[in-house]
């Protein structure tokens, strides 16, 4: 669970909650399964270590502001952006690693929403669904990692 305040003046008075650990995991079991045969979804290292093959991703940073500059302060969007670090190992040895930073992704603008933490929380999504989507599509187009996977 990811607490902090944005990196504005607006709202940034009051701390905002982001599941953002459980939403890793979703999106993570979403897009590598795509890329390989079985996803199995584990919570340590030492679980991790009982397969011949496994994916740590990390939320390395997230960033959100709210921009109401752009709109004259007639109105306000939300922007998030987040950067995602993935290390693909096998035992002790780091096959493949790399860091995905999200464009901004801009939800809004709205001069009254209510539901704005709802806005927020999607605009955080989108930027992590990017960054993950993005990781497992360079790790299924690099063909040394499937050389080495197949032979495993």
């Amino acid at each position: 669970m990811y607490t902090g305040n944005p990196e504005s003046f607006t709202a940034g008075g009051r701390p905002h909650e982001f599941p953002l650990g459980e939403a890793l995991e979703k999106v993570s079991i979403e897009a590598f399964s795509q890329t390989f045969q079985k996803v199995t979804l584990v919570r340590t290292s030492q679980e991790a270590k009982k397969y011949k093959i496994y994916i740590e991703p990390k939320i390395d940073e997230f960033h959100f502001r709210y921009d109401q500059l752009s709109y004259a302060g007639f109105a306000v969007a939300v922007i998030s952006k987040i950067k995602v670090h993935v290390t693909l190992c096998s035992g002790e040895v780091i096959i493949w690693e790399k860091s995905v930073e999200s464009p901004e992704q801009r939800k809004g603008p709205w001069a009254v929403n209510f539901s704005f933490e709802k806005e927020t929380g999607n605009s955080a999504s989108e930027a992590l669904c990017f960054a993950v989507r993005q990781i497992a599509s360079e790790i299924a187009e690099d063909t040394a990692i499937r050389q080495f996977i197949e032979k495993q």
